[in-house]
C-alpha cells in the first residue's frame, strides 16, 4: 500500500507540474498576462493610499488614493500613464475613461475617443487621475453611481510601452475595488479590455493528463 501511495503521489506530482508549465507556456503565447491580487484594491472616503506594482518587479506603477475623502484617484507613477478625459476648464486634471468589456486599447488615445488622453505625471493638463468624486451635492467621473467598467493604462519599462487594462467595480458614491489587471508582453501592442489568456491546447492535454492519473491509481489502490 505504501509503495501505492507513493506512485500516486510521484504521478501526482509530475501532473502538477505539467499543468504549472503549460499554464506558464499560454501566458506567453497569449501575449498577455493577467494579474489577480490576494485581495482586491479596496477604496472609500475613508483617507488612503496604495501603491500598484502592475507587474511585479518591485517598483510602484500607480497609486490609488483618497486624498481628501472625497475623490477616488488612481495616479500613473514614473512614465507610466493612464487612458482618461481632461476636466473642463477652470478645473484640472482627469477623469479615468470608464470602458466597456471588449474596447481595444490602442496606442493613440484620441483614436479611441476624440476626447481622450494618455494621463501621466508629466502631462500638461495638471492635478489628478480621478474614478469618481462623490459628496453630498452630487458626484462626477465616468465611474459615478454602482458601475463595473475597464481603465486602459500603459507601463512603460525602459523605453517601450505596454498596454493594459484595470478592473474597477465602483459599488456606490466613492466606495468600491480594483479586483484586478492584465497587461500585454508585447510592446504597443493594443489590447482588448477584459481579455486573458486563453488554454492553449498543451495545458488542456496536461490537465487532462493530471485527471486521468488520478482516476487510474484512484482505482488501484481502492
Amino acid at each position: 500500500m505504501k509503495n501505492k501511495i507513493s506512485i500516486f503521489t510521484g504521478a501526482m506530482a509530475s501532473g502538477l507540474a505539467l499543468v504549472f508549465m503549460a499554464v506558464t507556456m499560454t501566458i506567453h503565447a497569449q501575449g498577455i498576462i493577467n494579474v489577480v491580487p490576494p485581495q482586491p484594491y479596496h477604496y472609500s472616503d475613508l483617507p488612503t493610499s496604495q501603491d500598484i506594482d502592475i507587474n511585479g518587479d518591485g517598483i510602484a506603477d500607480f497609486n490609488l488614493s483618497s486624498p481628501n475623502g472625497i475623490q477616488i484617484d488612481l495616479n500613473p507613477l514614473n512614465n507610466n500613464s493612464i487612458l482618461a478625459v481632461p476636466e473642463q476648464s477652470p478645473d484640472i486634471g482627469v477623469l479615468i475613461a470608464a470602458l466597456a468589456q471588449g474596447t481595444t486599447i490602442p496606442t493613440t488615445a484620441s483614436s479611441l475617443d476624440p476626447t481622450f488622453v494618455w494621463y501621466g505625471a508629466n502631462s500638461p493638463y495638471g492635478g489628478s487621475a480621478t474614478i469618481v468624486a462623490a459628496s453630498d451635492i452630487g458626484s462626477i467621473g465616468y465611474f459615478q453611481g454602482n458601475t463595473s467598467a475597464y481603465a486602459g493604462f500603459e507601463l512603460n519599462i525602459g523605453n517601450a510601452n505596454y498596454l493594459g487594462w484595470f478592473y474597477i467595480q465602483n459599488l456606490g458614491a466613492n466606495i468600491g475595488q480594483i479586483t484586478d489587471w492584465a497587461y500585454e508582453t508585447s510592446p504597443n501592442t493594443p489590447i482588448t479590455a477584459g481579455a486573458v489568456p486563453e488554454p492553449s491546447a498543451f495545458a488542456v492535454l496536461a490537465i487532462g493528463s493530471v485527471f486521468l492519473i488520478w482516476c487510474s491509481n484512484r482505482r488501484r489502490l481502492c
